[in-house]
């Protein structure tokens, strides 16, 4: 009885050993299998749009970079025609310049050849870069996504040769707290309306980022500077004949906003 206890047990022990054993192998190779799996990948930019995509935000880096270029031009040579004292030429330049920003319509009193032709030049890149997007598409068998981009550049292609005007400038009304107002009735007439509802008109003779500036159509030679936050007046001082300029020593007329009309 004992003898055959003992070999029963020695191949129940042999039987659990080799159990244990293809388990550790089977365990071992799915960590294996774990270990080495590739990691799940990415969704990647499709190279061929994000290419164009980066050319169209050249183009209109570029675009943006000239008009920029073309109205410091307008200030420096609006400068220059005060420094003279050339009314006609400053009316000009203002004009132009108010054309420019609005329709786009290029101005006379400053050269442009250069605009025009970097322009050309930044417009012709981004053909290019429509002309190799749509031959990828094509030779990945992506038709419906090149029908798309050829869409594109044959609007680009029979699009204006100058770019779309900037934005209107919203500077129209400005206001102080007790109630002045100054309204742009277009052009370059300009109306001020007191807190007592006195009126008086004025002429735009200067405006650039920081302020514009208007002239009173009466007899009194009165200059108004409307900022951002601050309202300045000016008037010729009679011996220097130089422009003095002053602020309402009042909060409520020396400071103002631009408002929404």
């Amino acid at each position: 009885m004992t003898h055959c206890g003992t070999i029963t047990s020695v191949k129940s022990q042999f039987v659990w050993r080799l159990l244990l054993a293809f388990l550790g192998i089977a365990g071992a190779a799915l960590v294996s299998r774990g270990q080495n799996a590739d990691p799940p990948q990415k969704s990647k930019a499709d190279p061929i749009l994000a290419k164009l995509d980066a050319a169209k935000k050249a183009y209109e880096s570029e675009v943006q970079r000239l008009k920029k270029e073309l109205l410091d031009t307008f200030d420096k040579k609006e400068a220059l025609a005060r420094q003279d004292g050339n009314k006609k030429l400053v009316d000009q330049i203002l004009a132009e310049r108010l054309a420019f920003t609005t329709t786009g319509e290029l101005p006379k009193s400053i050269p442009t050849s250069q605009y025009l032709s970097r322009l050309a030049a930044a417009r012709k890149a981004l053909q290019s870069a429509y002309t190799e997007a749509i031959r990828e598409l094509v030779r990945n068998k992506r038709d419906a996504e090149a029908a798309l981009l050829e869409k594109e550049l044959q609007d680009l292609t029979a699009g204006p040769a100058t770019p779309a005007p900037l934005p209107a400038d919203p500077r129209v009304r400005w206001v102080t707290p007790s109630g002045r107002r100054y309204e742009h009735l277009g052009g370059k007439n300009w109306r001020e309306q007191s807190p007592q509802g006195g009126i008086r008109l004025f002429t735009e003779v200067a405006r650039n980022n920081d302020y514009i500036e208007l002239q009173a159509n009466d007899d009194r030679k009165v200059y108004v500077r409307l900022h951002a936050t601050v309202y300045y007046w000016g008037e010729i001082d009679p011996r220097s004949r130089t422009r003095i300029w002053r602020q309402w020593l009042s909060p409520e007329e020396g400071t103002g906003r631009w408002v929404q009309p």
